[in-house]
């Protein structure tokens, strides 16, 4: 399971989809992350940065740590700032999308559905 990180405003128009972008992700309570993104195109909706990793990862878990205790994120690339996020309520945010995740994953059916015989012949 990967852990996805989207980064995205509708300003970023420089953004080149594929490309890839250090990013500099720095939460309030002291712990900073410099963070590998791709970018994306969104239709002509706007561009953004993405980033995912295993969810299960040490990095990710400390990640999250860090995003849930946290009351603003700053973003920055090369040196400049490009955006300040506030973070608050998002503890809450995340750990309901968590027992989301686990919901689904525990829902799905473990058997093989194509084991046996092979219903496309």
């Amino acid at each position: 399971m990967d852990m996805d990180i989207l980064l995205f405003s509708q300003k970023w128009r420089s953004i080149q989809a594929g490309a890839s972008y250090k990013v500099g992700m720095d939460f309030n309570r002291g712990t900073n992350w410099t963070v590998d993104f791709e970018g994306v195109d969104f239709d002509g909706s706007g561009k953004g940065l993405l980033n995912y990793d295993d969810a299960y990862s040490e990095d990710s878990g400390i990640f999250a740590e860090d995003f849930m205790r946290s009351e603003s994120l700053y973003i920055s690339f090369e040196g400049k700032r490009v955006a300040n996020l506030n973070l608050s309520g998002s503890r809450a945010a995340f750990e309901e999308m968590v027992k989301c995740q686990r919901s689904f994953i525990n829902s799905i059916d473990t058997q093989d559905p194509f084991a046996g015989s092979d219903p496309f012949r």
